[in-house]
């Protein structure tokens, strides 16, 4: 009777190491990577990465630890990202769709419109949308910083004018120029 129970037990033993034993690995979630406010790539966690790889403007794949979930891209980068599995129990996840970060709009050259008033000259442009101000130069001198979207002049002056960008969204642009009006 000892040996039937014995091998009963021995078994059932086997029968549980047999389906305790994993199954087939799982293929890891793709990670959804987004872009925030400072222009960092970011993405949740994925259960069961070891780590993640992401690749910038389709370069060459960069490797980082499970608990690196953000990383900093320049204007215009795009960048997409996989988690890494074990290799055992966890494959790695497919490649996500990139994600872009926005490039930088240069502001649009200022138009200059010119009004004699007696000996002098009235140089004016509408504002520039999302200027930050406008640097101007005189007879080709140093340049100097401006909220106001007109100037006095002299007939004989040279005038050049360009909107300040932000550095952030905008870039400065191009520079607008006046020959002398005698």
């Amino acid at each position: 009777m000892k040996k039937i129970y014995c091998l009963i037990l021995c078994v059932l033993c086997l029968f549980c190491i047999v389906s305790c034993k994993g199954g087939d690995p799982v293929t890891l979630s793709t990670p959804n990577p987004s872009i925030n406010e400072d222009s960092m790539l970011q993405w949740q966690s994925v259960e069961g990465a070891t780590g993640y790889e992401y690749r910038i403007n389709g370069g060459e794949a960069v490797r980082v630890g499970s608990d690196t979930l953000k990383i900093k891209l320049l204007p215009g980068e795009s960048a997409c990202v996989r988690a890494i599995g074990d290799g055992e129990s966890h494959l790695d996840s497919e490649w996500s769709e990139p994600v872009k970060v926005p490039g930088l709009s240069t502001l649009a050259k200022p138009k200059l419109k010119a009004t004699s008033v007696g000996s002098q000259v009235l140089v004016s442009w509408d504002a520039v949308e999302n200027a930050s101000g406008y640097e101007y130069k005189l007879n080709n001198g140093d340049i100097i910083y401006i909220s106001a979207t007109s100037f006095f002049l002299n007939a004989s002056d040279t005038f050049a004018v360009r909107a300040n960008g932000d550095g952030v969204n905008y870039l400065d642009s191009a520079w607008a120029t006046l020959e002398p009006q005698n």
